[in-house]
């Protein structure tokens, strides 16, 4: 939980950015098809690109649902939250 909090912090201004586009109902970010193995390809309303790595979290709690690679390809964007 420290990380995320640590993490929030870094980004709390392309945060807000994000929130604020949302919160006017305009998309945020989408994410592209997802790759072949648990990685997600994420495009941000600012035009930067970034590729999530989600592995190292499939050994912990709700998250090893998601070791199904069928199951985990059913990602998807809304308001700029995967689920």
């Amino acid at each position: 939980m420290k990380l995320v909090q640590a993490w929030v912090e870094l980004h709390k201004d392309e945060l807000l950015a994000e929130w604020t586009l949302a919160a006017s109902v305009q998309q945020p970010y989408n994410i592209e098809p997802l790759l072949e193995d648990y990685t997600l390809h994420l495009e941000f309303s600012n035009g930067e690109h970034g590729v999530y790595d989600c592995k190292p979290l499939l050994n912990f709690g709700v998250f090893k649902e998601l070791q199904n690679l069928q199951y985990f390809q059913c990602a998807a964007c809304d308001h700029g939250t995967v689920v």
